[in-house]
């Protein structure tokens, strides 16, 4: 997506927006902003927000930053995680509060007879919900930058679950903060329907949503600042969606990860890699020949190619059943010591259609990394199908399912 396209939809959101300009009907203070936020998606509206305060239109005295404290990581914690936004802040010369909970935590309050108290929060890509106090503190409660057709997609991992449903649009909504809940105050601004593109479908990443989303509602946060959008009374952003119609956005966690290859089709099975990949893995249950249950880590997910499925097995390995994980090693390589992938023939959003993924590399649990095939013979997962001309096709006992258990016969692999 390029940076001028990102400008050219900055440019017609401000010019809709301008259409119900409010500033002539609405009186404010100067504003105290409280900026909450974590991850390089708030940085983005901090940032704005920081260069709008040079402009008179803006009416911002003042900039203090909310975020979580440092930690430690690594072996013997000896590396520290810093969040981008602390690191942005401090660039800026911004007042920095590190807070790991609200409890017994109150905001800053000026040496000043003119306006002391903070006055508005905001709140972008933070993390942690902000108690009514907090919020009934402050003159005119909070706003929140939201990376979503809101309510679609209420949740902590929007960009995420924008890929791992398919959606093939997306935006931007600006709410108010609700004192108990998340993503439930009254959308005073957003992205104008349909949405935006989201692109190159079948490769897109969260990552390669953030430049295209985080400036938009950058601009789109400083715009509804300017046109006093936050002053009482709201005029809210109706959605065509209906309440049973919104899909949600939890965050993600292992229950999210794990994996039933089943009754997830391909297409799902790709979607979910990209969605999740970036900060953790997908994973499976499966029963090695002994009857034992392991954890598989699954790396790398993805199509098999034409030229990974030899021609004169590939017959036999479309048979093979749903949800069975396989691999073909060549008769003079040794199965324990090779490179090979896994296979599985899954479900088609497509009817009729069976997909073939690949799973290039695996870990089993309290294992290393390994390439898939090995890491499966080495732990006894495999047994010994068919010897079809200058191949050997190997499987697993059972399905990767949660639901059922296959009855093959188990032989080990020495």
């Amino acid at each position: 997506m390029s940076r001028r396209f990102v400008c050219r939809l900055l440019s017609q959101h401000q010019y809709i927006r301008q259409i119900s300009d409010f500033r002539a009907t609405k009186q404010s203070s100067p504003l105290r902003i409280l900026f909450c936020g974590s991850d390089t998606f708030s940085i983005h509206s901090l940032r704005a927000l920081y260069e709008a305060q040079k402009s008179e239109t803006a009416n911002i005295i003042s900039i203090d930053v909310v975020t979580k404290p440092d930690r430690s990581y690594g072996r013997d914690n000896k590396n520290v995680y810093v969040s981008p936004i602390k690191q942005e802040a401090l660039s800026l010369g911004l007042p920095i509060h590190q807070i790991a909970t609200f409890t017994g935590w109150q905001p800053p309050v000026y040496d000043s007879t003119f306006n002391p108290d903070i006055n508005l929060i905001v709140a972008v890509s933070f993390g942690l919900l902000i108690p009514r106090r907090i919020i009934n503190g402050a003159e005119y409660g909070g706003l929140n930058v939201h990376p979503s057709m809101l309510p679609d997609l209420r949740g902590a991992a929007p960009l995420q679950w924008t890929i791992i449903h398919g959606l093939t649009t997306m935006g931007v909504s600006v709410q108010t903060l609700h004192p108990t809940k998340f993503d439930a105050g009254v959308v005073l601004d957003q992205t104008p329907q349909p949405g935006i593109k989201v692109p190159r479908l079948d490769t897109v990443t969260p990552d390669d949503l953030i430049p295209i989303l985080a400036p938009l509602g950058a601009s789109m946060l400083v715009d509804a600042i300017k046109n006093q959008l936050y002053v009482p009374p709201y005029s809210p952003v109706k959605s065509p969606l209906r309440k049973d119609e919104a899909k949600l956005a939890p965050k993600i966690t292992t229950e999210t990860c794990q994996v039933d290859f089943q009754t997830m089709t391909g297409e799902y099975l790709l979607r979910l890699t990209r969605g999740v990949g970036a900060t953790r893995q997908l994973w499976i249950q499966a029963q090695s020949i002994d009857g034992q249950q392991h954890t598989l880590k699954l790396f790398d997910l993805r199509d098999a190619t034409e030229h990974e499925i030899p021609l004169d097995i590939r017959k036999l390995v479309s048979s093979i059943p749903i949800g069975l994980p396989y691999s073909i090693v060549h008769r003079n390589h040794n199965v324990l010591n090779c490179q090979n992938p896994l296979f599985v023939n899954v479900m088609s959003e497509k009817p009729t259609r069976i997909r073939t993924l690949c799973i290039p590399n695996l870990t089993v649990a309290g294992k290393s990394k390994a390439p898939a095939a090995r890491a499966a013979a080495g732990s006894n997962f495999f047994v010994m199908a068919a010897k079809v001309d200058a191949h050997i096709l190997y499987t697993f006992a059972d399905p990767a399912s949660t639901q059922v258990d296959a009855n093959v016969e188990a032989t080990s692999i020495g």
